[in-house]
């Protein structure tokens, strides 16, 4: 989990980790090359207002990516933020803690 602050963010999990699934908002499968690659590359879309089935969707496939071997990135503030500003989590990350 990390917080989002820029574009940049994305790239930079691929050069510390192997292979990383980033969990997403559906809204980005609408920009045509970026939802080409997001799901040739297996990430994890969530439509954040489908809830409590999208919630168990997503704690489905990231227990797929996991036990593939891939880490899993998320943005708990569901959205880019910046340095010092606080945002509110989105139930996603509580969903994925013990």
């Amino acid at each position: 989990a990390s917080a989002h602050q820029s574009a940049w963010d994305t790239i930079a999990f691929y050069a510390i980790t192997d292979d990383p699934a980033y969990i997403l908002k559906k809204e980005l499968y609408r920009v045509p090359m970026f939802a080409a690659y997001a799901r040739r590359l297996k990430m994890i879309a969530i439509d954040r207002s489908a809830g409590t089935g999208a919630v168990r969707r997503m704690i489905r496939m990231v227990k797929e990516r996991l036990e593939n071997g891939r880490p899993v990135v998320i943005f708990p503030g569901g959205t880019r933020s910046a340095p010092d500003e606080v945002v509110p989590l989105k139930s996603g990350i509580k969903a994925l803690t013990p």
